[in-house]
């Protein structure tokens, strides 16, 4: 229901969806079999985000931890956004 309300997800939704659409076809059939297959995917690949939070949570519980992993993300960050740099100045 997040995603209906979701006007990015909309214009995306209104893009994909009839690329994948036979004129040919009964439509109502098709949208029903696409929309019920991208449920299937956005319920398990939420179901597995919540499954890593709470496998993570517990090691985040740490301070030392939590810098930790601040350090790299922000290592991370900071390297994508030299990558970004060195390719935009062409």
């Amino acid at each position: 229901m997040v995603g209906i309300s979701n006007p990015k997800d909309l214009l995306f939704f209104t893009a994909l969806f009839p690329n994948f659409i036979n004129v040919n076809s009964p439509q109502l059939t098709q949208f029903v079999v696409l929309a019920l297959t991208w449920i299937v995917i956005d319920t398990f690949v939420m179901l597995v985000y919540a499954r890593l939070g709470a496998k993570v949570n517990p090691w985040l519980s740490s301070k030392k931890n939590i810098k930790r992993f601040n350090k790299v993300m922000g290592g991370f960050f900071m390297s994508a956004g030299g990558v970004l740099f060195a390719s935009s100045t062409k």
